[in-house]
């Protein structure tokens, strides 16, 4: 691996359920970064500590998480080679020296909405490897969906009641079209073993790697984890197996935006 001006510290910015471990591979496996923050368990009660060591006044320290001004900070204080893993990045004042020194190097992952909507019922479902994280959101979507009649009753719910999580490609779109932020998606990440293609996993290293000066060794890489803990199945357009035409039309109404924001058909079942 050859490095040419390489970003001592970068943040990938991946929205929930759309392969932040994916992309958390690719940085420590490729690149050579250590992975913290957002969905990175191996670091989750280390950074959760020195947060409240911040703010010990908080009761929720968990909220801490959101905080993107203290994540920030926070990685400042990590040595070269970290990248920061955020589930979004609201612009405001921490972002002001970004604006001037474009460090650190911002990343953006995504995922089909529907796909990533799916993926987040099937976690809070205890579909996954391991049980969902205990998170207040998480414990009352759970016991929801969990007391629906049927697979179809719950993600009716999931559609029509958790919007949340797919307007958060909305507040994060900002991402999606600043020039100097990298963006790659679940889908061109994946390889086949997700439903995706070798190649097209291959030139996505690769633009990533010029994005952060370095070149990646020419050898295989295995990215496609189904070990870690919130991984259920893992593939490109699996919403098409579950969602009804009804709910396909339902999706595109309510959220057709997001989905020509993000370069989704709105139904291509």
């Amino acid at each position: 691996m050859g490095e040419t001006d390489t970003p001592p510290r970068v943040v990938v910015v991946s929205l929930q359920k759309s392969g932040t471990n994916l992309v958390a591979r690719m940085m420590e496996d490729v690149f050579g970064y250590r992975c913290i923050g957002h969905g990175i368990r191996d670091s989750f009660d280390e950074v959760l500590g020195r947060l409240h060591a911040k703010e010990p006044g908080v009761t929720d320290r968990r909220s801490l998480f959101s905080r993107p001004d203290m994540m920030l900070d926070l990685l400042e204080e990590y040595p070269p080679q970290t990248c920061m893993f955020l589930h979004g990045l609201k612009i405001g004042s921490h972002l002001l020296n970004w604006c001037s020194t474009r460090e650190p190097r911002i990343l953006f992952n995504f995922r089909d909405p529907r796909d990533s909507l799916l993926s987040l019922v099937n976690y809070l479902l205890q579909r996954a490897n391991e049980p969902y994280s205990e998170f207040a959101n998480n414990l009352i979507s759970a016991e929801i969906l969990k007391s629906m009649p049927d697979a179809s009753a719950q993600l009716d719910f999931a559609i029509s009641h958790m919007g949340d999580h797919v307007e958060k490609f909305n507040r994060n779109s900002w991402l999606l079209f600043h020039p100097a932020v990298a963006k790659l998606s679940f889908e061109e990440l994946v390889g086949e073993a997700g439903g995706g293609s070798e190649s097209q996993q291959r030139d996505t290293i690769l633009r990533i790697g010029e994005f952060l000066g370095i070149t990646p060794a020419d050898e295989e890489h295995r990215l496609f984890d189904p070990s870690v803990r919130t991984f259920f199945r893992g593939q490109i357009g699996a919403w098409r197996d579950v969602f009804s035409p009804e709910q396909t039309r339902t999706f595109g109404r309510l959220y057709g935006d997001v989905l020509r924001t993000y370069g989704y058909p709105e139904d291509n079942r």
